[in-house]
């Protein structure tokens, strides 16, 4: 009888932390963003709108020039043109005004693909490159 007691009360305080939001999952979801190998992001943010603004490190061992950005989701209006031109090992805000990353409805979290395409100085070659991006909207 006793343990029932005791497991009734255990119940009862997980159920208060869930109804209180302590224990909710998309309040305790990971932030993080990966790019390919000589690419880094140096700081992200997900606005209240869902643009994303994003500044990217590079480390190819030449000077890039960032030519288009999006994300996976928002893939139906393409990749949004940009000239950004970051040296090597050095960093630049990509996105400009932002690029926009639909969440999923109901949810405050942004969880897919960045999408850029990119050409190394000196060659006319359009490279591409994928990473990972899971981001809160911030306000």
């Amino acid at each position: 009888m006793t343990y029932g007691w005791a497991l009734l009360i255990v119940i009862v305080v997980i159920g208060a932390l869930f109804y209180a939001g302590v224990l909710n999952p998309s309040n305790v979801a990971p932030t993080s963003c990966i790019l390919p190998a000589g690419f880094s992001c140096h700081s992200y943010k997900l606005d209240s709108t869902g643009k994303l603004h994003l500044t990217m490190g590079q480390a190819t061992g030449k000077a890039v020039t960032i030519t288009g950005i999006a994300c996976s989701t928002n893939a139906a209006a393409g990749v949004t043109a940009t000239s950004v031109t970051i040296e090597n090992g050095r960093s630049a805000s990509v996105t400009g005004s932002g690029v926009q990353c639909d969440t999923v409805a109901g949810r405050d979290i942004y969880r897919g693909k960045i999408i850029f395409t990119y050409t190394k100085s000196g060659s006319d070659i359009i490279y591409r490159g994928e990473g990972d991006l899971a981001a809160r909207r911030e306000s």
